[in-house]
């Protein structure tokens, strides 16, 4: 997983880095239908207030979110109140969080990447660029648009006679700044495109595989350096959260969320990663085939609809099959198990969802790929680098089916 590439990194003192301190992770354990009735009245009731990490529909696994110590005991009292079983961490996440304020320094001896690392965007970019100029004959980066914060979104096409029209597939990764470890595993799937080649020199011959390595860089930096958990991208104009971008887009947009962490913007489509993914997307339109959007966590398979409970398309029937395959392949590959269904049956009603724009678009296979979470006890965006590496082959033997797909249709 080394190659020869340089990387220098600074250290970077953060200021103003978000304080987790007395924050409490809340664990709800959903035991039956009267459980999940009561959840709904303590959502309907908190809001914005508390910050969801896992949310559930379906009986047996359990709701995880996290508070500050002002409103923990008020909390527990409802909890208590609702008969919901629950269980409460609190103490300081800030260690975990924020690596004690400091981004690690990344010298490379040698002028080699571990791409079982998490790295800065520019870093990762630079890296793509790298391998761009060695492998020209299947690889192309290009601009997707600019961010408020001015970073440049790049994707990159692989296939042979690149800027020949074929049929196509979209990987886009990391709406949401604080997944990290989507980032990780799809450069490292970029990196096996070109060492490995020969093994995907079918698929290069008859399609177009482009991937968005990171659609929010913004996001993401900013979850390095001052807020692990951020999750919207930074446009701050009228929302201290930014906006969610997966709830942007122009596909059962609701303006009446007013939750700050999933802010779906002023109107549809209005952000400028979203306008960007849509454009690359219509650029395609004739050509576009599937759509996989990348996300942590959880291990899921997801497609539409997802703005309401038990909606599915008129091909629900193939969009189940080609999930069952890729979540056989993975448990084949890796042993680990995924579970598929619509969004909305698995954990709530999305608005605005980018694999149901596309889906409304006419691209026929879209999905959302949520990758595993830590393997520890507390947060389960925060995969250790070690996990890097094992959640990548997950990545890997869910997308190879999902390919294999288009190139089987053409």
């Amino acid at each position: 997983m080394k190659t020869t590439f340089i990387i220098l990194n600074f250290i970077v003192l953060v200021s103003s880095i978000v304080n987790y301190k007395d924050y409490s992770k809340f664990t709800v354990s959903i035991r039956d239908k009267y459980d999940l009735r009561a959840f709904e009245q303590f959502h309907k009731f908190y809001g914005d207030k508390v910050d969801y990490w896992h949310r559930t529909r379906i009986i047996g696994r359990p709701v995880i979110f996290a508070a500050n110590g002002e409103i923990k005991d008020d909390i527990e009292k409802m909890l208590m109140a609702l008969y919901l079983d629950y269980e409460v961490t609190t103490k300081s996440w800030q260690d975990l969080l924020v690596e004690k304020g400091k981004r690690r320094k990344r010298y490379v001896k040698g002028g080699k990447i571990d791409l079982g690392k998490y790295y800065s965007y520019n870093e990762s970019i630079q890296y793509l660029q790298y391998l761009e100029s060695k492998n020209k004959d299947i690889m192309k980066i290009e601009d997707l648009g600019v961010t408020v914060n001015g970073r440049v979104i790049k994707y990159v096409t692989f296939g042979y006679d690149l800027g020949v029209q074929k049929p196509t597939v979209i990987i886009e990764t990391g709406l949401h700044g604080r997944e990290w470890i989507t980032y990780s595993s799809v450069l490292i799937f970029i990196d096996n495109l070109v060492k490995k080649k020969d093994k995907y020199h079918y698929l290069f011959k008859k399609i177009n595989i482009i991937i968005i390595p990171n659609a929010n860089p913004d996001g993401y930096e900013h979850s390095r350096e001052h807020d692990r958990l951020w999750r919207g991208n930074r446009n701050l104009r009228k929302n201290s959260c930014g906006v969610d971008l997966n709830r942007n887009f122009d596909h059962q947009w609701n303006n009446k969320i007013s939750e700050c962490i999933v802010y779906p913007g002023d109107y549809p489509n209005s952000e400028r990663e979203t306008i960007g993914l849509i454009d690359l997307v219509k650029k395609n339109l004739k050509y576009v085939k599937g759509y996989l959007s990348v996300h942590s966590y959880g291990r899921y398979i997801i497609y539409p609809w997802n703005h309401k409970k038990e909606t599915y398309t008129k091909d629900h029937r193939e969009m189940v099959k080609l999930a069952e395959e890729m979540i056989n392949n993975i448990g084949e590959k890796t042993n680990t198990s995924y579970t598929h269904n619509t969004g909305a049956n698995l954990f709530y009603d999305s608005y605005g969802c980018g694999i149901d724009y596309m889906k409304s678009l006419g691209v026929k296979y879209t999905y959302a790929l949520e990758l595993a979470p830590s393997e520890g006890p507390f947060i389960g965006f925060l995969v250790k680098e070690t996990s890097i590496p094992s959640v990548a082959e997950e990545f890997d033997a869910a997308v190879l089916p999902f390919l294999n797909k288009i190139y089987e249709e053409v």
